[in-house]
């Protein structure tokens, strides 16, 4: 098992702000399940309304995903294991996604390589966001 963190900016994200309990015991839960993790984001300065990652505790972190083969499974093997919120069934704790860099069009899944508005490369933008509320539950 090994928990690797993106950069020092991820790395001073995770140590200087108080993270949500439940979102350490989904890390945990990441980590034991997929045999490692690698954290690419953790707390930032918010970059928009209801951004996770600016909030304290800090409610999200972002998981490398192109060491998976299979990274949709991956997300879905979280989220029949874990229910952001029981209130709002439509909410995933996580979220598979990827946001182009050229011009800033987010993605979700199917997983492709290739913007649907510009065609840049988005084949290194693609994530795991992981998210909780103060409701998130375990379920599997």
């Amino acid at each position: 098992m090994s928990i690797q963190i993106k950069n020092e900016d991820v790395l001073f994200g995770l140590q200087e702000k108080r993270h949500d309990p439940i979102l350490c015991r989904v890390i945990r839960w990441w980590v034991r399940t997929f045999d490692g993790i690698m954290i690419t984001e953790s707390w930032r300065p918010k970059k928009h309304d209801n951004d996770l990652h600016g909030v304290i505790p800090v409610r999200a972190n972002d998981v490398r995903s192109h060491d998976f083969a299979e990274p949709e499974l991956a997300a879905e093997e979280c989220n029949r294991n874990w229910q952001y919120d029981p209130k709002r069934p439509d909410m995933q704790v996580c979220v598979f996604h990827a946001v182009c860099p050229k011009c800033g069009t987010r993605h979700s899944s199917p997983h492709r390589i290739k913007c649907d508005k510009c065609g840049a490369d988005i084949t290194y933008n693609w994530h795991f966001h992981i998210q909780t509320h103060p409701n998130t539950v375990r379920v599997g």
